[in-house]
């Protein structure tokens, strides 16, 4: 296992490839102060692209393919966390080992960084929807916000009321048979 990650950095880890992060991570840091660009450009422009190619290679999996992502990404930071400790324990650490693990550092988290945000993560960067749908954002007060879940409370418990018991045991087992 230690062979295979250390062959995926190596051949990762080339110059040409930290100058694509480096230079990747600047773009995004800059979109991210033009949300208007961002809305324009990546929303609309570039991520229905990277949507429906993500769609067709991996719609058909009945699992989230992301969380399998995540979860590898979880389990090699654990691995390297667990070697460094080990070679601390052997006390093999030193300067060279320090430097090698803190590039690897720089680059895994660099790499998760870019991809995350060119296949999702620049969405946060957008107008927002009460500029979409051009609704004035004025403060509230807690007194305000406790009103409308009164209010919302209320109506919900007259529509509970509307339905039968008959309905509601008949919606659950119509559910469970399918």
């Amino acid at each position: 296992m230690q062979r295979l990650l250390t062959r995926i950095f190596n051949r990762l880890m080339k110059s040409w490839s930290w100058v694509l992060l480096i230079i990747f991570t600047i773009l995004i840091k800059w979109a991210s102060w033009y949300p208007e660009w961002v809305e324009y450009n990546y929303t609309y422009g570039l991520y229905p692209l990277i949507s429906n190619t993500q769609r067709l290679l991996l719609g058909w999996i009945p699992f989230s393919v992301g969380d399998l992502f995540y979860g590898f990404l979880v389990l090699v930071i654990v691995y390297k966390t667990f070697n460094l400790i080990r070679t601390i324990w052997r006390k093999r650490f030193n300067r060279a080992y320090l430097v090698g693990a803190m590039q690897q550092g720089i680059f895994f988290f660099l790499f998760i960084y870019v991809f995350f945000n060119l296949l999702w993560g620049l969405n946060y960067n957008r107008t927002g929807i009460s500029r979409q749908l051009q609704l004035e954002v004025k403060p509230y007060s807690l007194t305000e916000l406790d009103g409308l879940m009164r209010r919302l409370h209320d109506s919900l418990n007259v529509y509970v009321r509307l339905v039968k018991d008959e309905d509601r045991k008949r919606h659950f087992t119509e559910k469970r048979t399918l």
